[in-house]
């Protein structure tokens, strides 16, 4: 409720349950949001009378919440650094292809022919996993993400409409955490 900006200028101490959940988050921003949560948060506390905030957890050691008391530098230069090692924007650029169709077992394999066919063409791709959301209508879900610096989208969108076939459906999603 505090997080949402609102300005109670008498809250003199914050407290934060279970920060770390923010981390289990499939996303690879999840520690930018957790940051920015606990930062926004932790600065309700003391506007106008000295205050505190206390963060509970049980990973208290991750960089994203350690960063809240040592500054945005400190954070912003772990999370550069992770994403160079993850090869995620802005050192790469990332889609997601999802695939799904009726029968769990092949449909999974139609991803992975697919991320066979686009192995091949200088793109990293990682995957098949389960969606987020695994099932939806009866219909089993995978998604494969694409890193790449720069590719031919009308060689990806052919080869994306060629795996388009009934039973399975193909979708290509130009950013990531949509699906």
């Amino acid at each position: 409720m505090i997080a949402k900006g609102l300005d109670f200028p008498k809250v003199t101490l914050v407290g934060v349950l279970m920060a770390d959940l923010l981390l289990k988050v499939p996303s690879y921003r999840a520690s930018e949001n957790c940051y920015m949560l606990l930062a926004q948060v932790t600065g309700r506390s003391g506007r106008s009378l000295p205050g505190e905030a206390i963060i509970q957890g049980y990973n208290l050691d991750h960089y994203a919440i350690k960063s809240v008391s040592e500054g945005y530098d400190n954070f912003y230069r772990e999370a550069l650094y992770n994403r160079k090692l993850s090869s995620y924007l802005p050192f790469k650029n990332t889609s997601q292809i999802l695939v799904s169709g009726m029968n769990f077992l092949k449909t999974y394999q139609h991803a992975f022919m697919l991320k066979k066919m686009l192995s091949g063409q200088s793109i990293d791709v990682l995957g098949p996993t389960q969606a987020i959301i695994k099932k939806i209508k009866d219909h089993y879900r995978f998604t494969l993400t694409i890193k790449y610096e720069d590719i031919n989208y009308k060689k990806l969108f052919e080869l994306i409409k060629s795996f388009d076939q009934d039973p399975y459906q193909v979708r290509y999603y130009p950013t990531l955490d949509i699906v």
